[in-house]
């Protein structure tokens, strides 16, 4: 399982995106040259790159820059929801 994922905002400047995952169920994304603002808004888990591992908790927001690629997260609770926002290039 890949996770849930909706489109809330598309529009010139940005996105906003959100995605539910259950417990064990890890999501990965690549960055496509851009950084992105991750907020938990339900649940813990753990965000990862290649330059290490953060806990996310609700209502705290992790930006992960462009120059790390890509990303991912992991569910380590019944449910975890997450907001992700992203410039548009």
């Amino acid at each position: 399982m890949s996770g849930a994922w909706r489109h809330i905002i598309e529009c010139p400047m940005f996105t906003l995106k959100e995605v539910r995952l259950v417990a064990g169920v890890t999501v990965r994304r690549d960055l496509e040259g851009t950084c992105v603002a991750i907020t938990c808004i339900e649940g813990h888990g753990v965000l990862s790159t290649e330059g290490g591992s953060i806990p996310i908790r609700e209502m705290q927001t992790v930006l992960v820059p462009a120059a790390a690629e890509a990303w991912s997260a992991r569910s380590d609770s019944p449910r975890m929801d997450l907001l992700l926002a992203a410039p548009v290039l």
